[in-house]
């Protein structure tokens, strides 16, 4: 269907007698270039159909030159070509192709999206994929895929970015640029771009350590409280507990009081332990997670969190290392 579509338009081309104003040599090679069209040397063609417009602007050359670069892939000029051609509403060649070229403009524009570039300071230069287009704020028509978005400015850290296009949608994307300190301008470094993407930059507040610390805390608490609470209810069913003879269980009494009072007592202690332990371990893993997540981005820092038991009595000890 592609193919068929520019055949028409080029071979419409080829029967559309020149204009008596149009001198020969621009003729010349709008034939010669609608000869390598058909011989699918499109390259070659767009070259030709170029030396014609700059010979003798006409719109029957403007057209070819975007359909010729249609058929190697430029898009976003063969979108302004096509869109300004069809714009010469009284031209007779126009008129005539008006429909193919339309159809050729539609599957153009299937093949870009839409970038809207905002941002700070207004009026930074903004260049894509290696190419000044414009300055912020702006509107741009880019090829669908992966585009590399450079935004400078005198007196500022240049930013650069790869976005992900969608075709026929649009992307919108905000630079804001760093004013580079009178320190950093007087040394002999030179400023490097920021690199970011649209994924989650290398700072540390983007970094899923704060949160899976975080998370830890939350864990160790929940721990500390199941376990209190069986503390509090090994302690009620010691003093509680009578054997048979009616006494009352005591921690000062041979044995607890019995087997009974001696393994209720046990369990007791165990339950604090490890209630205090996650306790302290929640508490050590929340402030570690509070400074993670205050980190200064850009900077590489290394953390090391160790918890382990500190002596026989069951309690845990934690250590954090920056």
């Amino acid at each position: 269907m592609a193919l068929s579509f520019l055949w028409v338009v080029t071979s419409g081309g080829h029967t559309v007698a020149a204009s008596t104003q149009a001198p020969a040599e621009a003729e010349a090679h709008l034939q010669k270039g609608l000869e390598l069209r058909r011989l699918n040397r499109d390259a070659e063609a767009l070259e030709e159909f170029q030396k014609a417009l700059a010979l003798q602007p006409s719109a029957r050359a403007e057209a070819q030159v975007g359909l010729a670069q249609m058929a190697v892939g430029q898009f976003e000029a063969a979108e302004r070509n096509l869109t300004e051609v069809l714009s010469y509403a009284s031209d007779p060649w126009i008129v005539e192709h008006r429909s193919t070229l339309a159809d050729a403009l539609d599957k153009i524009q299937s093949h870009l999206g839409t970038l809207s570039v905002s941002g700070d300071p207004v009026g930074a230069r903004v260049e894509v994929n290696g190419k000044t287009v414009g300055s912020l704020p702006c509107l741009l028509h880019v090829q669908a895929g992966d585009t590399a978005v450079r935004v400078v400015a005198p007196g500022y850290l240049p930013i650069l970015r790869t976005v992900q296009v969608e075709a026929r949608q649009r992307s919108n994307e905000v630079f804001t640029l760093v004013k580079i300190s009178s320190e950093r301008v007087s040394g002999s470094e030179a400023p490097s771009p920021i690199q970011n993407r649209s994924e989650p930059s290398q700072g540390a507040a983007r970094s899923p350590w704060p949160w899976i610390v975080g998370g830890g805390s939350v864990g160790a608490l929940a721990f500390g409280a199941i376990e209190s609470a069986r503390w509090a209810t090994k302690a009620s069913d010691f003093n509680n507990k009578k054997d048979a003879q009616g006494r009352a269980c005591g921690t000062g009494e041979t044995n607890s009081g019995g087997s009974g009072c001696s393994e209720l007592l046990h369990d007791g202690h165990q339950a604090r332990a490890l209630a205090l332990g996650g306790f302290v371990v929640g508490v050590a893993l929340g402030v570690t997670s509070m400074i993670l997540f205050f980190h200064q981005p850009g900077e590489e820092a290394q953390q090391a969190l160790a918890c382990g038991p500190a002596g026989p009595s069951a309690s845990i000890a934690c250590s954090v290392k920056f």
